[in-house]
């Protein structure tokens, strides 16, 4: 549908990040919320957000024809020049200069909707959270 309403090249950013260190993240978000959470729902087949989402990706990963471009979390915190880098250059953009130690987040998400504080919450500079918090 998309090469045949939008764009005949389309263009598609897949984000990625190790199961284990979501499930962790959500464990933490939970924490923070005083909610309790059963950590075995991540893994429920179909189910939201994690399982659903890991369809998405594996789909994305066995028919990708150039139009997907994948970026792992620890490598984007790791590497974040090189990736950003590697992503202008799959979107075919001029490279830009980016202050990735003074990041503003101009699209506030309201998390009281969801009721976990925090859940979309963007750090002033790349990196974890354990390292960007010390």
């Amino acid at each position: 549908m998309i090469r045949n309403y939008l764009d005949a090249k389309p263009k598609v950013i897949v984000l990625t990040r190790d199961i284990d260190e979501i499930a962790q993240s959500f464990v933490e978000l939970y924490k923070r919320n005083d909610k309790p959470f059963d950590e075995s729902s991540l893994f429920v087949e179909g189910s939201e957000p994690l399982m659903r989402s890991l369809d998405g990706v594996n789909y994305a990963k066995t028919n990708n024809n150039g139009e997907f471009f994948f970026i792992d979390y620890a490598d984007l915190v790791a590497n974040t020049k090189n990736i950003i880098n590697d992503l202008y250059e799959f979107l075919e953009l001029d490279l830009f200069a980016h202050d990735f130690n003074n990041i503003v987040n101009e699209n506030q998400e309201n998390d009281a909707v969801y009721g976990l504080i925090g859940m979309h919450e963007v750090r002033n500079k790349v990196g974890r959270r354990d390292e960007v918090e010390q």
